[in-house]
């Protein structure tokens, strides 16, 4: 995974924020065009200033993946280019809502000792993960990683470590794979 290597003390900040969508647009990086939110918490833990513009640099640049290119159109966007970090300001997505705008299940607002499978669990993940996003099929056209298949990408898991993983819409569904999980009280 390109980025930073997360650890459970990056879990709390994210998850005290307002609700699911300002988490997981707002958590890292500079101003993004399409969410221009100046308060980025996690930039903090990489020596820079929490209230970014859109000429943010330095440090902040660990939240921009050297594969994004950015998405094709999909069900519910056209496409967004150069790259996603361009209009969200990172190319990563915190888990605030279990990968469904549902901020029940994912993070915001849950303690690390809520999480009942650290090592299960994602925290943070490649936009390219947003493919099956809900039910909509594909949610979103990203090809960082693979360049002929969708859902390929890395995630940092609650517990800290990365992994390089695929996500799909149905095997078993775009929540759950083998391993990993979005939903933060699966066992």
């Amino acid at each position: 995974m390109c980025g930073p290597r997360f650890t459970p003390s990056f879990f709390s900040n994210p998850s005290d924020v307002y609700d699911a969508v300002w988490a997981y647009s707002n958590y890292g990086g500079k101003q993004g065009t399409e969410y221009p939110g100046q308060l980025r918490v996690m930039n903090q833990y990489v020596g820079v200033s929490t209230v970014v513009s859109n000429t943010t640099g330095g440090a902040a640049l660990v939240f921009s993946c050297p594969d994004d290119n950015g998405t094709l159109p999909g069900a519910a966007w056209p496409a967004r280019k150069p790259t996603i970090y361009d209009h969200f300001g990172s190319s990563y997505i915190y888990n605030s809502d279990a990968n469904n705008n549902d901020g029940k299940l994912g993070l915001v607002g849950k303690r690390f000792d809520q999480v009942r499978s650290p090592g299960k669990t994602f925290l943070v993940e490649d936009n390219t993960f947003a493919a099956y996003y809900g039910r909509m099929n594909p949610f979103e056209i990203s090809y960082w990683h693979d360049k002929k298949r969708l859902g390929y990408g890395g995630a940092a898991f609650v517990d800290g470590h990365v992994a390089y993983l695929h996500v799909t819409r149905d095997k078993p569904d775009f929540q759950h794979g083998d391993g990993w999980t979005f939903i933060y009280s699966d066992p």
